[in-house]
């Protein structure tokens, strides 16, 4: 059942980052895997081998991408999960839906360019998209995950 969820939801993040794509379709069967089975939504396990934040795998240099796969699923799953859990149903869906449609139709071609795309994009959903109490917990959490605990 998830794996039908998840193939079905690359048909709508086919042109994002990786880490943006395997990240929204795990947090999408992860969401349709559990309205099917009532458990609550889960924090994927960690199998990223020390790398911790979502700009780390943006800046691998191609020869080590294959050794963190992983993480595109789980740093990636993770910040949608965070994100739903903190925003709520109503305005995580907002917010999700622009990021499709950013995605989708590129706007902020010159405004996101280069490795940070992604989160350009996730922020300009999440953070502009938000009412301010809703983009400050958004914009904490994006930081966050994106550029390290640290951060």
């Amino acid at each position: 059942y998830w794996l039908i969820a998840h193939e079905t939801a690359h048909t709508y993040w086919y042109s994002a980052p990786v880490w943006l794509r395997e990240g929204a379709a795990s947090f999408m069967d992860d969401v349709a895997l559990r309205s099917h089975s009532g458990a609550p939504l889960y924090e994927p396990e960690d199998s990223c081998g020390g790398l911790g934040s979502l700009s780390e795998l943006d800046n691998l240099p191609w020869e080590e991408e294959a050794r963190y796969w992983g993480c595109n699923y789980t740093l990636g799953a993770g910040l949608f999960l965070e994100l739903y859990g903190s925003l709520g149903d109503e305005a995580f869906r907002r917010a999700f839906g622009d990021l499709y449609l950013l995605v989708r139709d590129d706007p902020l071609e010159d405004e996101c360019a280069g490795v940070e795309y992604g989160v350009c994009n996730v922020r300009a959903a999440f953070v502009d998209g938000l009412p301010p109490e809703g983009a400050a917990i958004a914009a904490e959490i994006i930081n966050r995950r994106y550029y390290g605990a640290s951060s």
